[in-house]
């Protein structure tokens, strides 16, 4: 297990430039934590494939609808890939839809718009549903939740490591990481291949294809596919 500030030494060994202070570090290190943990790519040329769901990131929590209401906000740390619905009484699975067109083509489809939720899809903020409940509803939702920030104000705190990464590659991912961020910078403008950029490049990117490979088999959104689509 790596803290923050053994994370931020490493990275000033590497880089050894002191505009590249401990604060502006400790924020490439945190933009790592978070473009690890939104990662959802499907560009072969860089070279991770998919979506990468942590699953110390696998949350829950309610919120509850509002009469006449057909969507309600999505809890503050959400982040991505709702991945079931459920509510008190359910009799059947809560679909979970790829975007509002479909949960739109469903609406009209329907002529009962108030009753029990049987569809749901996210839309920004918002997480949007059909049929609308006629009373209020506590709905329990499981998603992936937005990463902790490292700090360094409590050095026995959580936030003081990585927790959503596996300790093996804490320093592998964001050392790796923030080098080619700051060497990025530091390179641009210079003559010939920014060959520092790469190598570290080249090196987080073998340690986010392990991460990948040890859990891309969890939780994943299940998104109802339509066997007819009808565009409007």
């Amino acid at each position: 297990m790596a803290t923050a500030q053994e994370l931020i030494d490493d990275v000033s060994r590497i880089v050894q430039d002191s505009s590249y202070g401990p604060d502006t570090i400790l924020g490439f290190l945190n933009q790592g934590i978070w473009e690890i943990a939104g990662w959802d790519n499907d560009n072969p040329q860089l070279v991770v494939v998919g979506n990468m769901l942590l699953p110390a990131l696998e949350a829950e929590a309610e919120v509850v609808t509002v009469p006449e209401e057909s969507h309600v906000d999505l809890p503050a740390n959400y982040m991505k890939n709702l991945y079931a619905v459920s509510y008190p009484g359910q009799c059947l699975p809560v679909n979970i839809l790829a975007g509002m067109r479909v949960l739109l083509e469903k609406t009209l489809e329907h002529r009962t718009h108030v009753g029990p939720i049987e569809d749901v899809t996210v839309r920004g903020d918002s997480l949007h549903f059909h049929p609308v409940p006629a009373e209020a509803t506590t709905l329990t939702v499981y998603f992936y939740e937005k990463p902790a920030v490292m700090t360094l104000e409590d050095a026995q705190g959580l936030t003081n490591v990585p927790s959503c990464l596996p300790d093996a590659l804490h320093k592998p991912l964001l050392v790796n990481y923030a080098a080619r961020e700051i060497f990025n910078q530091i390179e641009d403008g210079q003559d010939g291949q920014k060959i520092n950029t790469i190598a570290y490049n080249d090196r987080f990117v073998i340690a986010l294809a392990k991460l990948y490979r040890s859990i891309r088999h969890k939780s994943k959104q299940i998104q109802a596919i339509r066997r007819r689509t009808r565009f409007f």
